[in-house]
């Protein structure tokens, strides 16, 4: 019913809205049809009123040449009237057609006139109407009508039957008159009506045009309401006939599943039909029922442990995320420079990366327990990583809060790159910090850390002067889903999972981590994690490598890959090397191109692609190139699908989102090995 009313009023709003339209359209012919028609009598008499001839003629009358200049216009410009006065407003000379009056100025208008220098207006004389075109006369060397004029000039255009069929001839109208009172607006026709004032600003009559409105939604609208009357029709039948079949029992139903009455069972399954098989199923359902109570608590508890790990998932995307919209909205939304830009930039890509590896770890955060994960160590810039995460935090503090954001350097820096999980640091700090925060009114919160070259750990600290902790619930505070319940941390909120998710990480690491606390003074928090060197070399002498490509343009690469945006990404990524690139959209269009390509030196194979999927196509290449380096760029990261991947024929695998270093280099390597092999 909501259906085909929205459709009869849609019909009606249509209708309404097409007559609108075509009004519209009517109506801005009309106007640029009367504009470009009256502009060009404005053009003459402003031309001709500039006329060192004019004036001598104001001064002798010469009737000829009146005549001959001037009264031609008549029948050159299809005008009705051409008038000539003097200063006193007396008429020298006119010429007109059809023996109209030629003295249709008012004497009062003259000095108006005199004052403006040109003026256009509607006089109504007698029965007619004209449309006045009046300027002062002037030398041609007086453009600006500086010097007293000479007289005045007029050209007039009646506004009769003729001028009227002339109108309809050259527009869409069908109906063009001059009406003296008030336009009735009319539905099955559109029309346009132009105000007429005199040289007073009195109303004189409107300039009426209208055309008939061919268009009808009566059918349609017939039609829509003979659908909707036999819908309801059919819906009193069909309410009539569904109760009388369906309410018995369906009431015997309600009573089964309100009480569980095996009385109600027994008629129910007395009924012929489904219905009859619907009692049988809920008497196999009350056999069933003690099993199922039991099913609904082990499920009960399966979803509490599914819940915790959403809540785990929730906690750990956030930070990351809130670095990329935060920088991503001071780009949008405030000026910066190229370095800031470059800045932030850094900060949402270095983010992103730190939400993939987050993704990846609280996927596995149910084998935390299990000791199944394990720490991803990778040599990092320590006092780099602190600042980025430091730079990271304090533009997303709430400007609203009064605390300084302090970051203190360490008194002794680390001689090389340390091996730690950066990922799994980067998320202790951030956690400490942003849970400091929350708790910090006002104040401040420092961060900071100590090298202890003689013990070989890192020692981290985060200070605040919030609110501060009960000695009693100290030990608590690091327990999963535990919160310390207070006005403050109600109004900030949270699941309380990022203290405890900070441990577990921070013993991840072979660390520990300790807490000092008062109420109304604040906290502190310790964690300490090994000193692990890289290498014995400083990093003041270690260079990044780069990467050059041996004989750009003599390599061809194929890149197997369906989606439009992943493509530009790889374009733009290897454009340096100038490599000749080939494109296939997907699986059997890789395999075809092979075979007519045999120069192609490296393929580039998307895993999941329309037709063929890169295991498909490769199952196909192989055969006819089994030395040509095929790399698989996948967005899976589990190790069943390297083993996959590496089972499947491919040559080596790059992970989405890509890194452009690790791209290149893999890349460039294969080149150029099998540049070599071919030698």
């Amino acid at each position: 019913m909501i259906l085909f009313f929205t459709l009869y009023i849609y019909t009606i709003w249509q209708e309404k809205k097409d007559f609108q339209i075509t009004t519209s359209d009517f109506q801005k012919e009309i106007e640029s049809l009367l504009k470009s028609n009256w502009q060009s009598y404005e053009n003459q008499v402003n031309d001709m009123s500039f006329w060192d001839d004019f004036v001598k003629y104001t001064h002798e009358k010469d009737k000829k040449w009146f005549d001959f200049y001037v009264g031609t216009a008549i029948d050159v410009y299809k005008l009705d009237l051409v008038s000539v006065y003097d200063l006193k407003g007396n008429l020298i000379d006119a010429n007109t057609s059809n023996n109209y009056n030629p003295d249709i100025i008012p004497k009062d208008f003259f000095s108006l006139l005199y004052q403006k220098k040109y003026l256009t207006f509607f006089i109504k004389n007698g029965n007619r109407v004209y449309k006045v075109y009046g300027a002062t006369i002037h030398p041609s060397n007086d453009p600006k009508k500086i010097q007293k004029p000479a007289g005045y000039f007029f050209m007039a255009l009646c506004l009769d039957d003729v001028y009227f069929k002339k109108m309809q001839h050259i527009s869409s109208a069908q109906n063009c008159s001059i009406t003296f009172g008030k336009v009735q607006s009319d539905s099955k026709n559109v029309s346009f009506s132009k105000e007429l004032t005199d040289w007073k600003g009195n109303f004189i009559g409107n300039f009426y045009f209208n055309k008939k409105y061919h268009k009808d939604f009566t059918t349609s609208k017939i039609i829509l309401q003979i659908i909707i009357v036999a819908f309801i029709i059919n819906l009193l039948v069909f309410f009539y006939f569904s109760r009388k079949w369906f309410y018995t029992p369906l009431q015997l139903i309600t009573n089964i599943l309100e009480s569980g009455n095996n009385s109600k069972i027994r008629e129910l399954q007395k009924i012929s039909g489904e219905f009859g098989h619907i009692g049988d199923l809920f008497e196999d359902n009350n056999n069933q029922k003690s099993r199922l109570i039991n099913a609904k608590l082990d499920a009960e508890k399966s979803d509490k442990l599914k819940s915790a790990f959403l809540a785990n998932l929730s906690h750990e995307i956030r930070t990351p995320i809130n670095a990329i919209n935060g920088f991503s909205e001071l780009l949008l939304n405030t000026k910066t420079n190229t370095e800031e830009k470059k800045e932030y930039l850094n900060v949402i890509n270095k983010s992103g990366q730190n939400l993939i590896n987050i993704i990846d770890d609280l996927i596995e955060m149910s084998k935390i327990e299990s000791n199944l994960i394990a720490p991803n160590y990778t040599a990092i810039d320590l006092e780099a990583s602190v600042k980025e995460v430091f730079e990271s935090i304090k533009v997303t503090i709430d400007p609203d809060k009064k605390i300084e954001l302090q970051l203190i350097p360490s008194e002794q820096k680390p001689l090389h790159d340390i091996i730690t999980d950066e990922t799994k640091l980067k998320q202790i700090i951030t956690n400490l910090v942003t849970n400091a925060i929350k708790f910090t009114e006002k104040g401040t919160v420092t961060l900071g850390y100590n090298v202890n070259e003689a013990l070989q750990t890192i020692q981290f600290y985060v200070n605040d002067t919030g609110i501060g902790i009960n000695e009693e619930n100290l030990d608590k505070i690091f327990e999963r889903f535990r919160r310390i319940e207070s006005d403050l941390s109600i109004k900030v909120g949270g699941l309380g999972l990022g203290l405890s998710i900070s441990k577990a990480y921070i013993e991840l690491l072979e660390g520990t981590i300790t807490l000092e606390s008062k109420i109304g003074e604040g906290s502190r928090f310790y964690f300490t994690i090994p000193l692990l060197y890289e290498l014995n070399v400083p990093k003041k002498t270690r260079k990044a490598k780069e990467i050059k490509a041996l004989n750009d343009a003599k390599h061809t690469i194929l890149i197997a890959e369906d989606d439009n945006i992943n493509f530009l990404l790889f374009q733009k990524i290897i454009a340096d090397f100038n490599y000749t690139i080939i494109r296939a959209k997907d699986g059997l269009e890789a395999v075809t191109i092979c075979k007519n390509n045999p120069e192609i030196n490296l393929i580039l194979m998307d895993i999941k692609m329309p037709i063929l999927s890169g295991f498909e196509a490769i199952l196909q290449i192989r055969p006819i190139y089994p030395k040509i380096p095929i790399i698989a760029q996948t967005a899976y990261s589990s190790e069943e699908d390297k083993i996959k991947i590496e089972k499947a024929g491919f040559t080596d695998y790059i992970s989405k989102p890509l890194n452009r270093t690790k791209l290149n280099t893999m890349i460039n390597n294969y080149l150029n090995m099998n540049s070599s092999t071919n030698e």
